[in-house]
């Protein structure tokens, strides 16, 4: 009997750990059971919260999304508008441009502080909409990516040890998730990115642009009656381009700065980790978005002078230079650092909070 033991305990030591016999305490009559390979453990939360923007329910990204959005938002609105205000100024080349500063105090003596948030109320209902959809669509987005070329992302490594971090996604498909996720969410919620731009712009009547507005619902009333409800579309081929590539450089560049930051050994449940990732995406998108926000900007407040993207772009090179393409990209990118750490804090609290 003791022989018989040892020499089973000998193949136990020599076997796979997944294929491994495991004695119990109390061995009866020589025998032994044989237990089942370990399931694999889930990673705990806060590991489990840093991989990618993945949450437990398809439902809960689109809400938190959404929930950061509107908070970004509500805090970064005064240089929004003052951005808006700068992107629709027109100068002659060589003449200089008016100042974030000097702006910002011109919309102040004008509506009074409260117009520092003018157009919020179509602002959060655009976040609540396309900024919630644009992060939502992302990470099916890459999944339809990754299982178009034949392989599983986001799934961890079947190992009896200790969890280990899943396989990254690949840049590529991050941008092209990013890009898909944008252009179809900023086109399908256009309307209110234009009642917002019209609430934002100088009050000044001209052909194609409803003058004496008070409230969203009043603008987009008018806009409907002046130019049909095609006319809330107005635009959305800027808009969209400006979506695509906004999304595709901050989500894409978030979750890649993210990743690398995590291999650099920090911590994926920590604040810092989301604000250096954030700031740094938040950097590339306010400079790679800037040319398509100043002509979409253009296009949605002036239809008569600018009726199409193309024309819109011609036009200021050929009046204003090249260097009016970059006109409120301070303002900007105050704007969109901030907002992005904002709502990826927020996005990121809340994704842990849930875990």
């Amino acid at each position: 009997w003791r022989a018989g033991r040892q020499l089973r305990s000998r193949e136990v030591a020599r076997a796979p750990s997944s294929r491994r016999w495991r004695l119990p305490r109390s061995v009866s009559a020589g025998r032994t059971r044989r237990s089942l390979p370990a399931a694999p453990t889930r990673p705990p939360p806060l590991r489990r919260a840093a991989m990618g923007l993945e949450t437990a329910a398809w439902w809960h990204l689109f809400v938190f999304s959404g929930v950061g959005a509107c908070v970004a938002e509500v805090c970064t609105m005064p240089l929004d508008v003052t951005k808006t205000r700068l992107q629709l100024s027109r100068t002659s080349q060589g003449t200089r441009a008016p100042g974030l500063a000097r702006s910002l105090l011109q919309v102040a003596s004008e509506r009074g502080p409260a117009g520092l948030w003018s157009g919020l109320s179509p602002a959060l209902l655009r976040q609540a909409t396309y900024g919630s959809a644009r992060i939502g669509l992302y990470e099916p987005a890459k999944r339809a990516l990754a299982s178009a070329r034949g392989r599983a992302l986001g799934a961890p490594r079947r190992q009896p040890a200790a969890p280990s971090r899943p396989e990254p996604s690949p840049l590529v498909d991050k941008l092209l998730a990013g890009t898909m996720s944008g252009a179809l969410a900023s086109a399908a919620f256009n309307p209110t990115d234009r009642v917002k731009v019209l609430l934002q712009a100088p009050v000044q009547p001209s052909a194609g642009r409803p003058s004496g507005r008070r409230g969203a619902v009043a603008v987009a009333r008018e806009v409907v009656r002046s130019e049909g409800f095609a006319g809330l579309y107005r635009g959305w081929g800027p808009t969209a381009t400006r979506a695509a590539l906004v999304a595709a450089a901050e989500l894409a560049t978030y979750d890649e700065f993210k990743a690398r930051l995590l291999d650099w050994g920090l911590e994926g449940g920590a604040s810092t980790t989301h604000l250096a990732a954030s700031g740094l995406a938040g950097l590339v998108a306010a400079a790679v978005s800037s040319p398509a926000d100043v002509v979409k900007s253009r296009v949605m407040a002036d239809p008569a002078r600018y009726p199409g993207f193309a024309s819109a772009l011609t036009t200021t090179l050929r009046e204003e230079g090249p260097s009016a393409l970059y006109r409120g990209f301070v303002p900007n990118a105050v704007r969109i650092v901030p907002h992005v750490c904002i709502g990826f804090v927020v996005l990121e609290r809340l994704r842990a909070w849930a875990s």
